[in-house]
């Protein structure tokens, strides 16, 4: 439950929509109610947006995905639809239990997973604006992995994940190949 705490406290410092922690006792987590007269705001996939609204949850999205992993050192690893809110014309995240740090053995492929539900989403919700899987991953990251085909692109994370989870067997710290600055990778010590 801890980590669920310590996890909202990130996104909330970093300004990402999230319920708020009211109360932690032993196995109990009481977070804010989002929504309006006693009934909850509504999964994105349960509301029906006007074009205008969708691309403005999009490009929100996008945002947020970025702080997650830029900011708050986190990859969602369950975002879809169904794990986003509508509440006062913006989006919430929410159900973050699961999410982890890139540098977790397998963030960045839970990163790509998280990139497919939300280009879907908005594509078929007729976001123009909205790029596939690969190029959002991409904006997200900072990485620019350039493949042609999804195998290829998913063997390069695969192969960045490696790569950093060689570092922690060596060295028993985590690295982060991941920095899209061209600065030497960050070191996390354990």
């Amino acid at each position: 439950m801890l980590a669920v705490v310590w996890r909202l406290h990130r996104m909330q410092k970093a300004g990402i929509p999230c319920p708020e922690v009211v109360m932690l006792k032993k196995h109990i987590l009481v977070m804010s109610f989002i929504g309006q007269d006693q009934v909850p705001a509504p999964k994105l996939k349960e509301v029906k947006l006007n074009s205008e609204d969708m691309k403005k949850a999009y490009y929100q999205i996008l945002h947020m995905m970025q702080q997650l992993y830029k900011e708050c050192s986190l990859v969602h690893a369950d975002l879809s639809e169904y794990n986003m809110l509508w509440h006062d014309g913006k989006v919430w995240l929410i159900d973050v239990s699961q999410s982890v740090e890139p540098t977790h053995p397998h963030g960045l492929e839970f990163l790509f997973r998280d990139c497919r539900n939300v280009s879907q989403f908005f594509q078929k919700g007729g976001v123009s604006e909205a790029p596939n899987e690969r190029e959002l991953f991409n904006a997200v990251s900072g990485l620019n992995i350039a493949a042609d085909n999804e195998v290829d692109f998913l063997a390069e994370i695969e192969a960045l994940e490696k790569m950093n989870e060689d570092h922690v067997q060596k060295h028993g710290k985590k690295t982060s190949p991941f920095s899209s600055d061209g600065d030497p990778p960050i070191i996390y010590n354990e």
